[in-house]
């Protein structure tokens, strides 16, 4: 009975944070099929623009993902002035963060040509960043809001901000990028900028609900005392750092990986490309499980129930077992199906790529449940504020052993782009299992501490 309570807890949690996520990857989505109406090169620089996006976004506020757990923990204590003190800090390094972001996005042209790419692709890059870069700070305040909302069990407004930040996106967009709906014609740029904008119109959304509803009232959100909570900003970043260095780690993995790839030629590529795109898609549901997860965990932990800190483990990772199968059993049942929304024609070189497609949706597959009982671990770690352990066992698995032997196979072994999907495989499995090794000795410690309090 209480393990379904905690099942049903941990899903109610996750459901609203997973279509939040959802719908900002949709949002980015429509932006790129937008500015695919510009031409063959704005289509190819939309690839360099969703990388860079991702790559800088989620590198930089991946430090906020601890605000959650810490303000979630704060009020399990029966401490929401100290949650509101912890929420506030959060808010003010989002301000911080967002000043590195908005320089890479103005710069990006210089900084792509200096990675090889073209000049011409470079521009329409930036021209769309630049656009972007103009509402990042509000959008990263949202960011830190919707945070503190996920520690509060206040998930649904973060899912009503993203709705709303998509309802926005829709017509905006269209009239900015082209001129219509009584808008002026900011082509490219316009694009980036209705997509930044929606950030502004969620974080003013969040503020108006935050000053209206009384629940608020004793976090004294607007009370400003940053200096006389400065440990808590300490905390974040001690806590938060090792988890923006494992997520920027693996995402500086993820792009050599795919630069590894782009060595074997254009067939290699392109069928790495459309499974790389459907596992993206399909990953935000653990991504909201996963954050649900770390939250309730950190709850538990307040309020000294350590049985329910194991249930909620088990309720994740029940969770996740149940999405990554049927992930598994649509990469294996339907790779061509999946294959046909990016690759059209019944020419050789079509059917090559399909071919491969087929392979690497297998492997894949098997990856994504991996990786996805890797993260739950991981983001039930956060609970604790075990961050530095998780962050090692991604460096050493990710770069000492995935990527080594994912080269070794592919150019040695001459397995090609199967040889690379390998290394990913072994690596997210390897994590995987220490990371359960990790959790069962955390959870081994604090039994012991409890008995010898006892």
């Amino acid at each position: 009975m209480l393990y379904r309570q905690s099942l049903r807890k941990t899903f109610h949690m996750a459901w609203p944070i997973a279509l939040a996520r959802l719908i900002y990857t949709l949002s980015t989505f429509y932006a790129m099929v937008l500015l695919a109406h510009f031409g063959h090169e704005a289509l190819a620089a939309g690839a360099l623009i969703f990388a860079v996006q991702i790559a800088v976004s989620v590198g930089f506020f991946s430090s906020l993902f601890i605000v959650g757990p810490m303000v979630g923990r704060q009020l399990a204590e029966k401490k929401p002035f100290e949650a509101g003190s912890v929420w506030q800090q959060g808010i003010f390094l989002s301000v911080l963060i967002s000043i590195p972001m908005i320089l890479i996005f103005c710069f990006s042209k210089p900084i792509l040509i200096l990675c090889g790419q073209s000049p011409q692709l470079a521009s329409i890059v930036q021209t769309f960043l630049r656009g972007f870069a103009i509402c990042t700070t509000p959008r990263m305040m949202q960011v830190a809001l919707q945070q503190g909302l996920v520690g509060v069990r206040r998930q649904h407004l973060v899912l009503k901000s993203s709705v709303l930040n998509m309802l926005v996106l829709l017509p905006l967009a269209y009239g900015l990028g082209f001129g219509k709906l009584g808008l002026p014609d900011w082509g490219v740029f316009g694009l980036g900028f209705a997509l930044g904008f929606t950030g502004l119109v969620g974080f003013v959304f969040l503020v108006w609900v935050i000053v209206r509803d009384p629940f608020f009232k004793a976090f004294a959100l607007f009370k400003l005392r940053l200096f006389s909570s400065w440990h808590y900003f300490k905390s974040i970043i001690k806590i938060g750092f090792p988890t923006t260095m494992q997520m920027s780690g693996e995402l500086f993995f993820m792009l050599v990986m795919m630069l590894a790839t782009g060595w074997l030629g254009v067939t290699a590529l392109a069928a790495s490309q459309v499974t790389a795109q459907w596992a993206f898609l399909l990953i935000v549901p653990m991504f909201g499980l996963c954050q649900a997860a770390g939250v309730l965990v950190s709850h538990a932990v307040g309020e000294r129930d350590f049985d329910e800190v194991r249930r909620i483990n088990q309720a994740a990772v029940t969770l996740m077992g149940i999405i990554g199968a049927l992930v598994l059993i649509l990469f294996l049942v339907a790779p061509r199906w999946l294959s046909s929304f990016y690759v059209h024609g019944h020419t050789a070189a079509a059917e090559q790529i399909i071919q491969l497609a087929v392979i690497l949706f297998a492997i894949r597959g098997v990856s994504f449940l991996f990786d996805g009982f890797r993260n739950i671990l991981i983001s039930s770690l956060r609970g604790f504020y075990d961050t530095a352990f998780p962050m090692w066992v991604s460096y050493v698995f990710m770069w000492l052993i995935g990527l080594p032997l994912g080269c070794i196979l592919a150019f040695w072994v001459h397995m090609g782009v199967i040889g690379i999907a390998l290394g990913y495989f072994v690596a997210v499995t390897g994590g995987a299992f220490t990371m359960l090794w990790r959790w069962r000795v955390k959870l081994v410690t604090i039994r012991s501490n409890l008995g010898s309090a006892g």
